[in-house]
Formats: C-alpha cells, structure tokens, sequence
C-alpha cells in the first residue's frame, strides 16, 4: 500500500474532531439542528470519502488482493472510523451543556 494512502486512512478519523469544531464554530446558532445530531451526520457524511478512497484503491490494484481481502478491509476500516465517530459522539455529549 501506499505511504498517502496509509496517511489518509490514519488521519481520517482526525478530521471529525475539526470539521466537526468547524462547523460548530462557523455554524454556530445558524444551524437549525443540534450539535449531536450534525455530529451524527458529520460522521456518516466523512464516510463516504473514505470508503470510496479505499474503493478506489482496489479499483486500480484489483490484481494485488484478492476479494475477501477486500471485504475485511472495507469492514475493518469502517468499524474502526466508525468506532471514533462512536467514542468522540459520547465524549462530546458529556463535555456539552
């Protein structure tokens, strides 16, 4: 695997803490929902990118690994971004209020 590739994988679950500080801060009273539910749809929305990335990855070196490979990737780095997004969701929901 590719050493960017690698780094994107690692520095994703990252980005919710500031695109998430992002919106809260910009966003601010503008936002009509409340902060654990754009939290919510923060962390769905910033999977897409990440999956297709690794879609895109065994789209170009499908000859490299082989399906089941691929599966448990796609499975693993989902439990784990998803896993993040779990574990900043109720550490906010702690420190909010």
């Amino acid at each position: 695997m590719s050493p960017a590739f690698l780094f994107g994988v690692a520095v994703a679950p990252f980005l919710i803490f500031f695109v998430h500080a992002g919106v809260c801060r910009l966003g601010g009273s503008r936002v009509a929902v409340s902060p654990q539910l754009s939290l919510i749809r923060l962390v769905l929305f910033l999977n897409l990118p990440l999956l297709m990335a690794l879609a895109g990855f065994f789209m170009f070196r499908p000859q490299a690994f082989p399906w089941a490979r691929a599966v448990y990737t796609f499975l693993f780095v989902g439990i784990v971004f998803n896993s993040w997004g779990y574990a900043y969701f109720h550490l906010f929901n702690l420190s909010y209020g």
